[in-house]
C-alpha cells in the first residue's frame, strides 16, 4: 500500500497506455471518421475522460501526469488536432506544456489546443457537473496562448519508452 497513490489497481492488472483506447475496435477507421477534423481530447484521469465520452466527445485519458510515456505521445501525435484537458492545477498546467512540446516534437503538423478552465474549477469533470458541453468547448484555446515562459524547460523531461517499464512482477 502506497499512501501517496490517488488510485490503486488490482494486483496483476496493467495500466494501459491511454484510458479508453481499448474500447475502440477499429482505431484507424474511427480516427478518420471523428468529427471536428480528426481530433482527440487528452484528459488527466478516467473520470474526466468518461465525462467527455458521455457528452459525445472523443476522449482518451492519461492515468495521471506522472504516467506520461513515449507511446502515449506517439499515439496523440497521430491526430490532426489534440485538445489537452488536464487538471487546472500546477502539475496539470506543467503537463499541458510538456505534452504540447512532446507532441510538436513528434509531429509538427498536429494542431494543439488546451482547455482553459475558469479559476476555482479543478477539472473537466467538475466543470461539466455545473455547465454544459457547449460552455466547455468555449474554453478551448490554441496552445500559443500559454506563454513561452511556461514552455521553458518542458522538453528537458525524459519520457519512459513504454507504459509497462516499471511494472511490478
Amino acid at each position: 500500500y502506497d499512501s501517496h497513490c490517488k488510485y490503486m489497481n488490482l494486483a496483476g492488472i496493467r495500466i494501459t497506455d491511454l484510458f479508453g483506447i481499448q474500447t475502440i475496435t477499429n482505431y484507424e477507421k474511427y480516427r478518420k471518421l471523428a468529427p471536428l477534423g480528426r481530433y482527440v481530447f487528452a484528459c488527466e484521469g478516467q473520470f474526466d475522460t468518461m465525462m467527455l465520452q458521455q457528452n459525445a466527445i472523443f476522449a482518451l485519458g492519461i492515468f495521471g501526469v506522472s504516467n506520461l510515456r513515449k507511446n502515449i505521445i506517439d499515439t496523440l501525435a497521430t491526430f490532426e488536432s489534440v485538445v489537452l484537458a488536464f487538471d487546472n492545477d500546477i502539475p496539470g498546467r506543467k503537463c499541458t506544456t510538456e505534452v504540447a512540446s512532446f507532441i510538436k516534437g513528434a509531429n509538427k503538423k498536429t494542431k494543439i489546443y488546451f482547455v482553459n478552465l475558469p479559476a476555482g474549477i479543478k477539472d473537466v469533470n467538475d466543470f461539466l457537473l455545473e455547465n454544459d458541453i457547449e460552455e466547455l468547448l468555449e474554453c478551448i484555446l490554441p496552445i500559443e496562448y500559454i506563454t513561452p515562459k511556461e514552455f521553458k524547460g518542458a522538453r528537458k523531461k525524459q519520457l519512459k519508452p513504454t507504459a509497462f517499464d516499471d511494472e511490478v512482477e
